[in-house]
Parts: C-alpha cells; structure tokens; sequence
C-alpha cells in the first residue's frame, strides 16, 4: 500500500523510505513514525468518517470559500460605512460653504438695494413719475408728523413726504 499526501504538501513514500533508511527499520515501522510525526502542516484537517480525500478535500475548500466570502463581506461593509461618512463629511463641508456664500450674497444685495434706493431717493426730484420724495418744511394744516400748524417750521425739522401718482 502506498501512502500519498493529497494535496501534495510532501512526499510521504521518500519519507518513508529515507527513515526506513536511517533507522534501519521495515517499511511498516517506518511508515508508521512517518504517519505521526508532529507536522503542523496548514493543510491538515480532521478526518470525517465516510468521506473519500477528495470529499475532505472538497468540503475544506467550500469551508475556505465561505470565511473569504464572509471576510469580504465585513470588508464591504467597512468600505461602504466609510463612504457614507465621508460622504456626510463632504455634504457638510458644501452646506457650510453653501451657508456662508448666501450670508455674502444676501449681505451684498441689501447694501446694493440699499444703495439703489439711496440713489432714486437722491435722483428723484419733484414732478418725476412714480414715487416722489420731496424735503419740505411743513406748512399750515398738519404735518406729515401729525403736529399742528408751524410747530415742525419752529423745531426746524423737515418731514418727509411719500406721494405716489
């Protein structure tokens, strides 16, 4: 009978011989120690009554695809956890910018709309279209304050008159 290791780790028929050769021993003894030497060899695995070699060796490879499958899939879910939060990271990072361009932009159009009206405020003189702003000093009747005759000409204070046409 002759012994073969089947995934081929080593060549149990040169051990055999070689120890039958040192110990000067009969192939059954030889073989035997051969047999139950400590290997520590990473292709071992425990015998399962009724299965052939090729059956063990089946199964171990099954075995290892499923851990490599398993391990792939934490890795995925590492990788995929990882780009959520480096996503969320970025969408924060643009909300910011986001945030911080439309306080600019809101900042600028109150001072330019402030500046427009400013500037129509000033250009605008009596008799043009639409609102007319006018500077006077009050005269008889009620003031735009709602103060009787003469009291805003004697404080000096100018009303200001919002007619529209």
């Amino acid at each position: 009978m002759e012994f073969v290791c089947y995934v081929g780790a080593t060549s149990l028929p040169h051990e055999i011989g070689s120890a039958q050769m040192v110990g000067q021993t009969s192939r059954e003894i030889a073989s035997w120690e051969v047999l139950h030497r400590d290997r520590r060899c990473s292709h071992w695995y425990a015998y399962k009554i009724g299965l052939n070699p090729h059956e063990h060796r089946m199964q171990l490879i099954a075995a290892q695809v499923e851990n490599e499958r398993r391990k792939f899939d934490l890795e995925m879910e590492e990788s995929r956890k990882r780009f959520h939060l480096e996503m969320a990271e970025l969408d924060a990072k643009r909300e910011s910018r986001e945030r911080g361009r439309d306080r600019r932009l809101t900042r600028a159009a109150v001072i330019l709309g402030g500046a427009a009206v400013l500037a129509a405020l000033l250009a605008a003189g009596p008799g043009s279209p639409g609102f007319i702003v006018s500077l006077r000093r009050a005269k008889g009747g009620r003031g735009p304050s709602g103060a009787a005759d003469g009291q805003e000409v004697a404080a000096g204070r100018r009303a200001l008159d919002l007619t529209h046409y």
